[in-house]
C-alpha cells in the first residue's frame, strides 16, 4: 500500500506466526490516516513444520523471501460514496498466490470457505446471518470488526529485527490503528489494557478489571485459557459473548439447550449435551482445539484448569481431535 499512501503515511509491518489459531506466518501490513479510515493486509504462508524455534525461524524467513504463499487477505475500514448511507464498514478482499481475487480459500485446513463466511468465524458478523438476501445484493456492513495484535499468541523470530522485542513498537502501532477502525466495547478495553498507562509494550500479563478480585483459579482460567483459546475472536463479537466481562462468562444459556442453567462455557468446551451446534463447540478454530486438548498432562492443562473453573471434569477428550 506504502507507494500510493498520501501525506506520507508508511505501511505498519509485522512478521511472525500466528501460531495458535491457523499457525501460519503472516507478514501483516496496516496504514491509517486518522479514525474511519484504516486500510491493511496480511500475506499468509505456510507454518512452522514443527513447534522448534528453528522451524519457526525457517517459516519467517520464506515469507520474508515469499515463499509458500497461502493468500493475502485483505480489508478496510472506510467510508465509500452511495454506500451503506455514507457511514464506514468493514469489508474484505482475498488474493491467490497469482494475484487473483478469490471467492473463497482454505485456511484453517477444513476445505474452502467462502466471503465473508470464512471471514465473520473471528472477525465477527453482528449484522450477517448467514447469507445473502437471494433476491437482492445484502448489506454492505455485516458487522464485522478489525482483530487486536496479541503478540501472546505469536511466534517471533530470534533473528535482528524480527524478535518480539524488535517488533513491540509495530505490534503496539499495528493495535493503534485497531483503534482507528471503530472498534467495539471489547476490542477498545482490551487494547487500553494491554498498553495502560501510555506503554508502547504489551502486557501479556493483564487481567480485566472485573476478573481482578475473582479467586486464583478464575484468574488461572482467563489467563491460561481464554486469552490463548478464546479472547482472539471472542472480542470481535457482540456484548453477549464479550467475556472479559466476568458476568457475561458466567451467564447461563436460556433453554431448551441448557434448562439446567448448566454455564455455557462447560457446555460448549466439555461437552454434555446432544446439541450438536454447542457441544464441544469451543474452541472453533481446528488448530486451536488441536492445542486445547493436546494440553492435556501438561504443565499448563487447558482442560484441566476449566474443569476447575467451571466445577465439573472437562477430561473427556485427552489428544487432539483429527
Amino acid at each position: 500500500m506504502e507507494p500510493f499512501a498520501a501525506a506520507g503515511v508508511k505501511d505498519v509491518v509485522a512478521t511472525y506466526v500466528n501460531r495458535v489459531d491457523l499457525n501460519l506466518t503472516r507478514n501483516h501490513h496496516s496504514l491509517s490516516y486518522g479514525p474511519n479510515q484504516v486500510a491493511a493486509y496480511v500475506c499468509n504462508h505456510l507454518g512452522p513444520s514443527d513447534e522448534t524455534q528453528a522451524a519457526a525461524d525457517a517459516a519467517i524467513d520464506n515469507a520474508l523471501n515469499g515463499k509458500n504463499l497461502v493468500a493475502c487477505v485483505a480489508m478496510d475500514y472506510s467510508v465509500t460514496k452511495s454506500v451503506n448511507g455514507d457511514q464506514p464498514f468493514t469489508r474484505f478482499l482475498i488474493f491467490g498466490p497469482s494475484g487473483r481475487l478469490l471467492p473463497s480459500v482454505n485456511l484453517d485446513g477444513r476445505h474452502e470457505k467462502f466471503v465473508p463466511g470464512v471471514c465473520v468465524a473471528c472477525h465477527g458478523g453482528d449484522k450477517y446471518a448467514g447469507r445473502f438476501s437471494e433476491s437482492g445484493p445484502g448489506f454492505a456492513d455485516i458487522g464485522a470488526h478489525f482483530l487486536p495484535y496479541d503478540n501472546g499468541n505469536f511466534r517471533f523470530s530470534t533473528k535482528s529485527g524480527l524478535a518480539l522485542t524488535d517488533l513491540q513498537g509495530a505490534i503496539h502501532a499495528l493495535n493503534m490503528n485497531v483503534m482507528q477502525s471503530g472498534p467495539n466495547t471489547a476490542t477498545t478495553e482490551l487494547i487500553q489494557g494491554w498498553y495502560l498507562g501510555g506503554t508502547a509494550t504489551l502486557d501479556p500479563n493483564y487481567v480485566p478489571t472485573s476478573w481482578q478480585a475473582r479467586p486464583f483459579a478464575d484468574q488461572s482460567f482467563y489467563k491460561n485459557v481464554y486469552a490463548h483459546s478464546c479472547r482472539t475472536c471472542h472480542v470481535a463479537f457482540t456484548e453477549t459473548l464479550n467475556l472479559d466481562h466476568y458476568a457475561n462468562m458466567i451467564t447461563p444459556s436460556p433453554p431448551p439447550l441448557m434448562e439446567d442453567g448448566t454455564l455455557r462455557t462447560r457446555l460448549s468446551v466439555c461437552g454434555g449435551s446432544a446439541s450438536f451446534v454447542r457441544t464441544f463447540s469451543m474452541p472453533n478454530s481446528l488448530r486451536t482445539l488441536d492445542l486445547f486438548w493436546g494440553s492435556a498432562g501438561s504443565a499448563v492443562d487447558q482442560p484441566a484448569t476449566v474443569s476447575t473453573f467451571v466445577g465439573a471434569p472437562c477430561a473427556i477428550r485427552t489428544s487432539p481431535i483429527p
